[in-house]
């Protein structure tokens, strides 16, 4: 007996380890690495469309159509009121000048620093009386290239826009258009510098004429990056291994 248990419980010991050596997956055959193939980048009706993309040696797969994108152009230059280097420093100054406003403290500038991205990093501004608005300054760099202007989209261009915060009694806080245009005839320098900028004009300065020097000089702010160089044809731009994983976040997120 006791060798037939010995003989049972060997066999039984083989069948099992021979069951668990059959269900066992064998090892991956090792596979080489594949290439990812480079960027196949082409422009196409004003726009770059994106296959399979190599960028320092990390493949990124882009799945999606770049003509939706299109870089910044260098300016947001309009047939409505051209662009002249004297119509865009009298615009410069015109931001700066706090003689826009009714107590001489407020500017452009004030709300929309750009020195600070464009904004005042308020929830909302102050008036000439230190009064609060209601709505949040939006930054003016790119506005220019926005089909409107204001948060309800009440002016059409920054020509328009630039005229509203003057007279605004919450803002900048001027009664008229005429209140503006004596204060700026008073200072002989403005009147040269509007005669400069709108030449052949009998009378240069004008309310329409500040709003249009203001717009001409916030149509230059204008902040290109190294995605609107990439968009541009430039498939170096975006080479650096942050700006590589800022792209796949960004692709991955708009497949979801």
């Amino acid at each position: 007996m006791k060798r037939m248990f010995l003989f049972l419980s060997s066999l039984g010991a083989s069948v099992y380890f021979s069951l668990g050596a059959d269900n066992q997956t064998p090892p991956a055959t090792p596979q080489a690495p594949t290439q990812q193939p480079c960027c196949c980048a082409r422009m196409s009706g004003g726009g770059m469309q994106m296959g399979q993309m190599q960028m320092g040696g990390q493949g990124i797969r882009m799945g999606m159509d770049m003509a939706a994108f299109a870089p910044l152009p260098a300016d947001f230059a309009t047939d409505t009121n051209p662009m002249t280097p004297a119509k865009i420093e009298l615009g410069r100054m015109l931001f700066f000048e706090k003689r826009l406003s009714a107590n001489g403290r407020l500017s452009c500038n004030s709300c929309h620093d750009l020195a600070s991205y464009g904004v005042d990093h308020q929830t909302t501004s102050s008036g000439f009386w230190n009064q609060k608005g209601t709505r949040n300054s939006p930054t003016v760099y790119n506005a220019a290239g926005y089909f409107a202007q204001f948060w309800d989209g009440r002016a059409a261009t920054v020509e328009e826009q630039a005229k509203g915060p003057i007279l605004n009694p919450v803002e900048m806080g001027l009664p008229s258009g005429s209140a503006a245009v004596a204060a700026l005839k008073s200072i002989p320098e403005y009147v040269a510098l509007f005669s400069a900028a709108f030449p052949g004009n009998p009378d240069p300065v004008t309310f329409d004429n500040v709003a249009a020097a203001i717009g001409a000089f916030e149509r230059k702010l204008v902040t290109p990056s190294r995605w609107d160089r990439f968009l541009a044809g430039d498939p170096s731009a975006m080479t650096r291994p942050p700006y590589i994983r800022a792209m796949r976040w960004q692709y991955s997120a708009s497949s979801m």
